[in-house]
């Protein structure tokens, strides 16, 4: 059954790794080089602050455009509840 942590978005080059929970409206920064079994969350760390924008910037703008609502174009969303089903019919 379908629960605030049952939708999940990560994002990551190799050396870093994003992770955005849309029910919950957590995020979490790791730094795979240093901590590659992802183990201190480094989105809290102010000196992180920068690296966590532009990782946020960066779903924003993959996540654009997509039926669930995952993003209004210039944030993301907290759904506060389960990720919702989209099926589309391309024709």
């Amino acid at each position: 059954m379908p629960t605030t942590d049952s939708g999940m978005h990560f994002l990551t080059d190799g050396r870093w790794k994003y992770v955005w929970l849309p029910g919950q409206g957590v995020e979490h920064l790791f730094d795979l080089q240093s901590d590659p079994e992802e183990l201190v969350d480094l989105r809290a760390d102010s000196r992180y602050r920068g690296e966590v924008e532009t990782w946020r910037e960066r779903l924003v703008h993959t996540l654009r455009g997509r039926p669930e609502g995952f993003t209004d174009g210039r944030k993301l969303a907290i759904l506060g509840g389960p990720t919702p089903w989209v099926i589309q019919d391309r024709l």
